[in-house]
């Protein structure tokens, strides 16, 4: 059979603390997802997360994507931006 590996380019926080959640290692306003009632928690598990499948690229074309998603809406540190930049050919 076949084996993916992925690489999240942006997003990663967020996507630990989704899976923490539903892993009941932490509460969401006093309640861990095992103490959501069926509805809820059918609601979170089917819930759309958006995400972007990119495919047969080089590292220098990922943290180019990187320095867009964040250079726009909520910008990221300008430092850290300033970082992967540098590493771009």
């Amino acid at each position: 059979s076949d084996h993916y590996l992925y690489e999240i380019i942006d997003g990663k926080q967020r996507l630990r603390a989704i899976i923490d959640f539903y892993e009941n290692r932490f509460p969401y306003k006093g309640k861990y997802f095992n103490d959501l009632c069926y509805r809820d928690q059918n609601h979170f598990e089917n819930y759309a997360v958006s995400v972007a499948d990119v495919r047969n690229v080089d590292r220098n074309t990922v943290m180019k994507y990187f320095v867009a998603m964040n250079s726009q809406g909520r910008i990221m540190d300008s430092a850290h931006l300033d970082k992967v930049r540098a590493m771009i050919k």
